[in-house]
């Protein structure tokens, strides 16, 4: 099995796609505002903001934490099947433990 090296960039680009691919997809769906789980730093905070504003009319609400308890968060809701977190910030580590558990799916 190779791995493929993500970049940081790759991941902030994934999650402002996914932002907008999830906005609009709960827009049409009628649904509740979309719920976003970060840890806090400087560039995602940054980031955190863009996304708020990223489809006009869909309401993004984000909850910065420190990071364990972000992942911790993250874990919970992905381990018990949950809908309750519709993006998250998720480094090389992490993401390929969410990978391996099943708990993550390509957009296409």
């Amino acid at each position: 099995m190779s791995l493929v090296k993500i970049r940081r960039r790759d991941i902030l680009l994934g999650a402002a796609a996914g932002a907008a691919i999830a906005g609009t997809t709960r827009r049409a769906a009628a649904a509740g505002p979309v719920q976003m789980v970060s840890h806090r730093y400087p560039a995602l905070e940054y980031y955190a903001e863009k996304m708020k504003t990223a489809v006009p009319g869909v309401t993004v609400n984000t909850q910065l934490m420190p990071f364990d308890k972000a992942h911790e968060l993250v874990t919970i809701a992905m381990s018990s099947k949950s809908d309750n977190i519709d993006l998250f910030y998720a480094n090389d580590s992490t993401f390929l433990t969410y990978a391996k558990n099943g708990w993550l799916r390509p957009l296409d």
